[in-house]
């Protein structure tokens, strides 16, 4: 096997790894961190709403664009699950 077919090989085996990865449960220490990350989203939320309440409005345009991506993200997310009670 020369070195050219070892790194196919390799590179076949990880993305079939990386593919089945996404399909294993979470483990214990995974599921602490997602819902440490949902209080977390949760406060933030809290906060940045109470900023432009405060603001009246008056914030920074990446601020908008930085919302748009997180509420894109937090859609997705909420489809999947909505799919999956279905």
């Amino acid at each position: 096997m020369n070195v050219k077919q070892l790194r196919e090989m390799l590179s076949r085996e990880l993305r079939h790894l990386t593919e089945n990865e996404d399909e294993m449960p979470a483990s214990q220490d995974e599921m602490e961190m997602a819902m440490n990350q949902l209080n977390f989203i949760q406060y933030a939320a809290d906060e940045i709403e109470e900023y432009l309440e405060d603001n009246q409005g008056g914030f920074p345009e990446w601020l908008q664009n930085k919302l748009t991506d997180v509420h894109t993200k937090m859609k997705d997310i909420h489809a999947y699950i909505e799919g999956e009670r279905r």
